[in-house]
């Protein structure tokens, strides 16, 4: 059996599983994310274990599911787009501006009458 296939989901069926039975649904959800890491690389695996941490322990801190999803989207923007990120990665890294000002002239804005 190939990898799609072992690991497709049937939302219906998780989404009814979770519904009827919260603990057996996280149980089944804990399996399966074993099972794919298991299956992956050996090089990947530990990445993959800590990665799955971080994502349990935000589940975990944050109150409301929604909340969790929220957090964990910013987490995902940060690690692709953010410093060290993967977009980062991809360029090579930023070069390091050498001879940039330590500091610069602020101007002075007038805030406008207020009628």
């Amino acid at each position: 059996m190939d990898s799609k296939q072992r690991f497709s989901i049937d939302f219906d069926e998780w989404s009814n599983l979770a519904r009827r039975d919260a603990e057996g649904f996280e149980a089944r959800r804990r399996a399966m994310l074993d099972s794919f890491i298991k299956a992956q690389p050996a090089e990947r695996r530990h990445r993959l274990r800590c990665l799955q941490w971080r994502v349990d322990r935000v589940r975990e801190h944050s109150s409301t599911p929604l909340l969790a999803c929220q957090r964990l989207y910013h987490l995902m923007w940060d690690n692709f787009a953010g410093p060290a990120g993967l977009t980062q990665a991809l360029a090579g890294g930023l070069p390091q501006v050498r001879n940039a000002p330590r500091s610069a002239r602020i101007l002075p804005f007038r805030r406008p009458d207020v009628v």
